[in-house]
């Protein structure tokens, strides 16, 4: 296993090197360039790493860069369309599939490693190099002059009881911190996220580091999307839930199917057999745990009976994705405490009101009663409010429109700001 492992890794960077020295031979020399490392992830439309990869780089396209994305998988029906139209994408094929489970955080400081060399070799005449993987800058530096920007998305490591365990913690927490050292920008993805990094490991506070949501879109995606719902004090029309995540243990869907499941004991089977929730996420390669889990929650909806209101939806497209939002009247987020959560920021975008649990970063974008409703992370708790929105309609309609003044304020034009700032100033 280490022997076959050890060969397809040697005969990855062989490969690698050599496209790079090629690929940056005939690049272009009189435009300011940057690379983009998305290699740890596939390009999508679910996630914030993701989300984060795709917006910066077209933030930087938009700033007259000449942009390219590494990425370890990128099909066109999972990403921003802008993508295929300004940004230039290179396929690195992730060769660490499978035998890596135990040694999760050593394969990511060696694929960090190559990755770095290839971004090194790839455009060495680049002025910035942006990666969400501390473990690739180091040979960027080393090799390069460019500027580099670290996206912090969560800490690749977390406090342990182990003896063991802290040795090998210690180690890759050296390595973490000689990254983040050397990184001309550091910036988080949340709040919560930064005060959780600084508070367990003391030693990140001292870099000067800032909060960028990850949601910072093109001009033009910002759009009001009409939500057309009676307005009426009770409810007698369709009305339908959605959630879009990754089929990730962690993201807790299984809380939707109970609320789901509650609200069918107490409301009449007229109105009830309206009310439908759409969970669509994403089912990525080499996590054969997240297509386990989408197969759980489908045999959850059916042994509840709720087949006919509860619809499981895996891997849709981006344009899939729009229209389930479009289509929508609330988006549903489950996870606890999610380091940001993207898909609240999806739900604003088409003026949905949204109904999250009430920890981690959705503290950060959800004002309680104001845009949406932090709900206890329990079937209970959700369908308390999921409740309270089918009979209150207007209510919901006028929720979503201040989540989508929200979009526009906090997660497009402050972090814009911060960029430009940061960037110009290194």
């Amino acid at each position: 296993m280490i022997h076959c492992e050890a060969s397809r890794m040697t005969k990855f960077i062989t490969v690698t090197v050599l496209l790079a020295i090629a690929r940056g031979c005939c690049l272009e020399s009189n435009v300011s360039k940057v690379i983009v490392d998305g290699t740890r992830n596939a390009l999508s439309t679910f996630g914030g790493r993701c989300t984060f990869i795709q917006a910066i780089s077209l933030f930087m396209a938009e700033n007259s860069f000449n942009v390219t994305i590494i990425t370890n998988k990128y099909d066109k029906l999972y990403t921003l369309p802008a993508i295929d139209n300004k940004i230039r994408v290179i396929e690195v094929k992730h060769v660490f599939h499978g035998g890596w489970q135990r040694f999760a955080l050593l394969k990511d400081i060696i694929f960090g490693y190559v990755s770095g060399l290839y971004g090194s070799y790839f455009s060495r005449d680049s002025n910035f190099y942006i990666t969400d993987s501390p473990f690739s800058v180091l040979p960027i530096k080393m090799f390069t002059n460019m500027k580099c920007l670290l996206y912090i998305h969560f800490p690749e490591i977390g406090p342990t009881n182990s003896l063991l365990k802290k040795i090998y913690n210690h180690f890759i927490n050296y390595v973490i911190n000689q990254g983040l050292r050397v990184s001309d920008v550091v910036v988080y993805n949340s709040h919560w996220t930064k005060n959780y990094s600084e508070t367990n490991f003391p030693f990140w506070s001292q870099f000067k580091s800032e909060v960028i949501h990850p949601y910072f879109i093109l001009e033009g995606s910002l759009k009001n999307v009409k939500i057309r719902l009676p307005s009426k004090d009770k409810y007698d029309g369709p009305f339908t839930f959605v959630s879009v995540n990754r089929f990730d243990p962690l993201k807790k869907l299984e809380i939707l199917i109970e609320a789901m499941s509650l609200l069918k004991e107490d409301i009449q089977d007229s109105i009830f057999e309206k009310i439908k929730l759409k969970i669509a996420g994403a089912v990525t390669y080499g996590r054969p745990g997240w297509q386990k889990y989408a197969s759980e929650l489908q045999k959850m909806v059916i042994e509840l009976g709720l087949s006919a209101n509860i619809e499981i939806i895996v891997n849709p497209s981006h344009s899939e994705k729009e229209s389930l939002l479009t289509e929508s009247h609330t988006l549903l987020y489950s996870a606890i405490n999610e380091h940001f959560g993207i898909g609240i920021c999806d739900g604003f975008l088409h003026s949905l009101p949204v109904i999250a649990s009430n920890s981690g970063g959705p503290l950060e974008i959800i004002d309680h009663g104001v845009n949406g409703f932090l709900a206890e992370p329990t079937g209970v708790g959700f369908a308390k409010y999921m409740r309270m929105l089918i009979k209150d309609t207007e209510r919901a309609e006028i929720m979503g429109k201040k989540g989508h003044e929200d979009l526009n304020e906090k997660y497009l034009h402050r972090p814009r700001k911060i960029l430009r700032n940061r960037l110009g100033q290194n």
